[in-house]
């Protein structure tokens, strides 16, 4: 009987343990929505914490096929880093890198081609 309680008692802290952690990570990350605004198709997609991509970009966010016009993308990100690099390759496989990008607060980015600039760039929507 002793026995079963000891038992009974070590499960529920192991489940209690296993619980928390698992809250604590999920609470760790923001949720993204990235979205393809750039009038071309994208062919691959990273976002790694600035200082950190000459390590690993890191998986593609595009995967399989291509990220069209107006295609979206949702990912969870560390917000204990508050910027990030952007690294997309477009349909005519040039690849552009676009340096710390600010995620502070971000729920949504969406990737422009600035006509007036001529370049690309992040519009981002914060949360609040």
């Amino acid at each position: 009987m002793i026995k079963a309680r000891i038992v009974a008692i070590f499960m529920l802290a192991a489940f209690l343990v296993i619980s928390a952690q698992s809250a604590a990570s999920a609470e760790d990350t923001e949720l993204l929505e990235i979205i393809n605004d750039t009038g071309q198709p994208i062919w691959a997609l990273y976002i790694v914490p600035a200082g950190q991509q000459d390590a690993d970009w890191g998986n593609d966010l595009v995967g399989d096929g291509v990220m069209d016009q107006a295609d979206r993308r949702i990912i969870y990100y560390d917000p204990a880093y508050r910027y990030y690099h952007v690294k997309f390759i477009l349909d005519n496989k040039e690849e552009y890198i676009l340096p710390n990008v600010d995620l502070l607060d971000a729920w949504r980015i969406n990737i422009i081609y600035d006509e007036a600039e001529m370049a690309f760039k992040i519009n981002k929507n914060a949360r609040g």
